[in-house]
């Protein structure tokens, strides 16, 4: 409504694509996914969420599948994901992924400058709009003009595609409307749904019973707990990397 205000703010779909099943069990280790299952299993939740929703934003994962790192896969993101899912909306990398190309997938040759040389393949083969990078945003930054400008290897259309997605996300969200500001009392139901985020969190929880020992009664006379183990005290490893402070932590 007009007396609403915009949230600025944009649900983000992630991780695209396979990225639930690695290899090892173990998280951002290589996936083996073939096509046929690719499309029969992991795919299905995504053709439901486009065609379903108004997804503004996609997350890539920082995983591999088959050995071609999803940041910089054209069968993922230009055939799948823009071609066959038709997703107009702003894509993100995983954390750090365009270094990666050099530091953790090791399929970009180390040179003078590995950003540099990240950052032209990951563009040429990918459709990311934004990099998700917290260090050296200079040279991510640099490298971009130097890859269209001097070496020519990343045409300059490509950077106008991902800054018109960027620009009409802005543009969705009402971030040009500066006439306006946001508070808890013109905000509507962007924030003020409490009910709905109690209803998510009860359903996420899981509660275990195993006669009468199980769930634990804080009540209980004498009852002593040992929490053992390398993760036992680890805020990360319980809470996820979101837990630990932006880039993780103990």
């Amino acid at each position: 409504s007009e007396t609403t205000v915009p949230s600025r703010a944009a649900a983000c779909a992630k991780h695209f694509v396979g990225y639930p099943l690695p290899r090892t069990g173990h998280d951002r280790a290589p996936s083996w996914i073939p096509t046929r299952h690719l499309y029969q299993y992991f795919v299905v939740p995504w053709r439901k969420v486009m065609k379903e929703t108004n997804v503004m934003t996609v997350m890539e994962s920082y995983t591999e599948t088959d050995g071609v790192p999803n940041v910089a896969n054209p069968q993922h993101l230009r055939y799948l994901l823009r071609y066959q899912l038709q997703f107009d909306g702003v894509l993100v990398t995983d954390y750090e992924e365009i270094n990666n190309l050099h530091n953790w997938h090791h399929i970009v040759k180390e040179t003078g400058d590995s950003v540099a040389a990240a950052t032209e393949y990951g563009l040429r083969q990918g459709t990311v709009d934004m990099s998700m990078i917290p260090w050296n945003v200079d040279g991510f930054v640099n490298a971009t003009v130097d890859a269209v400008e001097t070496k020519k290897v990343v045409d300059e259309q490509r950077i106008h595609d991902s800054a018109k997605r960027v620009l009409k996300l802005k543009y969705r969200l009402g971030m040009f409307r500066q006439d306006q500001e946001m508070t808890a009392d013109n905000a509507g139901d962007t924030v003020n749904q409490h009910d709905q985020a109690l209803e998510m969190t009860r359903q996420s929880l899981i509660v275990t019973e195993n006669g009468n020992l199980l769930p634990l009664k804080a009540d209980s006379d004498g009852l002593k707990l040992l929490v053992t183990g390398p993760t036992s005290n680890s805020r990360i490893a319980q809470s996820g990397g979101g837990g630990g402070g932006g880039g993780g932590g103990p």
